[in-house]
Formats: structure tokens, C-alpha cells, sequence
């Protein structure tokens, strides 16, 4: 049982994880364009 409670945990903050370093790489990505513009 806790097994499988941290396996969930772990699944999500993964997936937390890469949404958070996506929009970061999206946001930076966008600052460097605005600023060689």
C-alpha cells in the first residue's frame, strides 16, 4: 500500500515537473526572442 502511494506520488510530481519545466523553456524562450528583437 505504501508502495503504490509513493509510486502515485512520484508518477505526479514527475508529470508536475515536466509541465512546469515546459512553460519555463516556453517563457525563457520567449524573453530571448523579445530581447533581440
Amino acid at each position: 500500500m505504501n508502495a503504490l502511494i509513493k509510486a502515485e506520488f512520484r508518477r505526479l510530481t514527475a508529470t508536475r515537473m515536466w509541465r512546469w519545466a515546459l512553460l519555463t523553456a516556453v517563457l525563457l524562450g520567449g524573453g530571448l526572442v523579445g530581447l533581440m528583437a
